[in-house]
């Protein structure tokens, strides 16, 4: 299965978007609502001790304290850590 975050292809490299940072250098431009809201995390961060997250999957994140939280809510939310798993259950490989 490929990794789109880590798996470059060249194809990846020839795709002509504005979000194809392999071909245009520097920030996109958003709505200044969303950018605004993120200088603002950026210079005032939540007061939290949660800093590792992880998709649901259902448009939320799921945050965590330590990283054996996050591994735990990685086998819990992420179906593709799922799958890998019980592939190798079946083959009888762990």
């Amino acid at each position: 299965m490929r990794n789109a975050l880590t798996d470059i292809r060249k194809e990846d490299l020839k795709i002509d978007s504005r979000y194809n940072t392999y071909r245009y250098s520097g920030l996109r431009r958003s709505d200044g609502q969303s950018r605004a809201a993120a200088l603002q995390a950026a210079v005032a961060p939540a007061d939290t001790s949660s800093s590792i997250f992880v998709s649901m999957n259902t448009g939320r994140h799921f945050f965590s304290k330590t990283p054996s939280e996050h591994n735990r809510a990685v086998w819990e939310y992420s179906p593709a850590v799922n799958a890998a798993e019980a592939s190798r259950s079946v083959s009888g490989v762990r």
